[in-house]
């Protein structure tokens, strides 16, 4: 997909990326393959994440419910899809979302 790295080098400055977190290549790949804003690219985390609206808004520091569902929306045309799995299985493919170790269950006592 990235076959000129010149092209990578200036997105990675553009967002001021570290070389070596995997994470952040995922996001910056996303941001450039759906044209998305900074702010996308965080509400397709949270949504991967699991975030319900209300969290979403909350963590985003928006006062407007309604907000945060237009930005969805938006989120939803950008990436041509129709509901928010489809946002996060596409966000999963770009090494976004949970980790494994955050999906562990806590030992039992």
């Amino acid at each position: 997909m990235f076959q000129d790295q010149r092209f990578l080098w200036l997105l990675w400055l553009y967002y001021g990326l570290g070389p070596d977190d995997p994470a952040e290549w995922g996001r910056a790949r996303l941001a450039w393959q759906y044209q998305l804003s900074w702010a996308e690219v965080q509400l397709a985390e949270l949504i991967t994440a699991g975030y319900t609206n209300d969290e979403i808004a909350e963590r985003l520091e928006i006062a407007e419910i309604n907000t945060v569902k237009n930005r969805i929306n938006r989120l939803f045309e950008k990436m041509n899809v129709d509901n928010r799995v489809r946002i996060a299985v596409i966000a999963a493919r770009f090494g976004l979302g949970p980790t494994p170790s955050t999906l562990s269950r806590p030992a039992k006592d």
